[in-house]
């Protein structure tokens, strides 16, 4: 059975090369990403390179009414503890001026 990975800051551009060689490698991927720092054509360049789509659930990790609604679309992994690793990598950009 392959192992699924849920990447947090799926759509990034830390999390797009993680998710790259994830999949090579035979896992099976889920993106969970708010997009507010990266577009949702990364999955689509992501399927074109490795001919698989990976799952992906738009959300703020921060906002438990995101995670709680979102539950439901990723519920059969959970539920059935099919989530074998979570990796973070979402981060907010902040700058002071």
């Amino acid at each position: 059975m392959k192992k699924n990975i849920l990447l947090t800051g799926g759509t990034g551009y830390v999390a797009t090369h993680t998710c790259l060689e994830l999949i090579k490698s035979g896992f099976d991927v889920i993106l969970f990403d708010n997009l507010s720092n990266s577009k949702e054509a990364c999955i689509k360049a992501l399927e074109k390179a490795t001919g698989v789509k990976p799952k992906f659930v738009r959300g703020d990790i921060g906002n438990m009414d995101d995670l709680e609604n979102n539950g439901q679309t990723f519920s059969e992994e959970i539920d059935n503890n099919l989530i074998s690793v979570l990796i973070k990598l979402n981060e907010a950009k902040y700058f002071e001026e």
